[in-house]
């Protein structure tokens, strides 16, 4: 039965487990009514989330750049976030940020850097890190399959369910984590119960409605079965939301060109894993720079068009 609008008719499809090499296959069901595709079958999901090998759980890279560099784009975060920094706005100017951060940041119309956030789903802190490097300073994160809890003089990330937490917050964030969940309205129930006054959910997701879903269909990498256990779509979004008595207040598509490397990997029988992904060793992979600059352009045409394969949307209390 369909987890959002409680139809039992759907079209079945065979999803193999493209993350890894000789991966299993999963039945996945396209609901009729509210065209949302979602897991048949419940897994052990604690057993997919492998702390040495799930990307969210990869150690922080430190970038080889420039520390100059690093310096003034940090001034340009600035100065896209709370238009704080003068030299920021000048370099901003000249050349904007491209980045994958940029869009969920300015849609969060952030007041300050005081605000409290939480990042369900957090992982290891990549995006807390970040956060803290551009300024914010009151930064917590969850994550219930770490293998112990992290503490830093910057944040603080617990072994802990959304649904154990007690604390209220100015912005509650789900990065890529709604789709792993297959108690979505539960979920938001309790983030809406954990907003303060003029708090903001942010989700960003998967979007079944879009071009790599139609082209690619059992081998559209964003299906990632089988943890993904829920791919939303435009009339399952709708009902969820008003379920749960929340408003969208923005929604951006902001895809990436991971849409075809690696669908087109898994047409190929190439998991992304594997030794010659281009997730793993770019040099390795079948595709050249061009054609990766390519796919990067093919994205940024589908994001302004409304048909990406993904969306960051932000809500609020209706």
């Amino acid at each position: 039965m369909c987890p959002i609008c409680n139809e039992s008719t759907g079209t079945t499809y065979k999803i193999k487990d493209f993350m890894y090499e000789n991966g299993a296959i999963y039945d996945y069901c396209e609901c009729l009514s509210c065209g949302v595709l979602y897991l048949k079958n419940k897994v052990r999901i604690q057993l997919l989330y492998d702390n040495k090998n799930y990307y969210s759980f990869y150690p922080h890279i430190k970038s080889k750049e420039n520390l100059i560099k690093s310096i003034l784009d940090k001034k340009r975060y600035k100065s896209e976030i709370l238009k704080s920094s003068f030299v920021g706005n000048l370099l901003t100017k000249i050349k904007p940020l491209k980045a994958y951060n940029l869009t969920w940041i300015k849609q969060l119309n952030f007041a300050s850097y005081q605000e409290k956030i939480l990042d369900v789903g957090c992982g290891n802190g990549q995006l807390l890190n970040f956060l803290s490097s551009v300024g914010f300073v009151n930064l917590s994160g969850i994550d219930p399959f770490l293998e112990e809890e992290i503490s830093t003089t910057l944040y603080k990330i617990e072994k802990k369910e959304l649904l154990g937490i007690t604390e209220t917050f100015d912005v509650i964030m789900f990065h890529h984590v709604l789709e792993h969940i297959d108690n979505p309205i539960e979920t938001l129930l309790k983030a809406k119960e954990l907003l303060n006054a003029d708090g903001r959910i942010l989700i960003r997701i998967p979007f079944k409605d879009s071009y790599a879903w139609e082209k690619y269909k059992e081998n559209w990498v964003q299906i990632d079965a089988p943890r993904h256990v829920i791919i939303y779509s435009k009339g399952s979004l709708e009902i969820l939301f008003n379920k749960v008595g929340l408003e969208i207040i923005d929604l951006k598509y902001d895809s990436t060109s991971f849409q075809f490397w690696g669908s087109e990997q898994y047409l190929h029988n190439i998991a992304l894993c594997s030794p010659n992904s281009y997730h793993i060793d770019p040099s390795k992979s079948v595709f050249s720079n061009e054609k990766i600059i390519a796919f990067d352009n093919l994205a940024e045409d589908l994001n302004k068009n409304k048909n990406g394969d993904q969306v960051s949307i932000i809500l609020k209390n209706k």
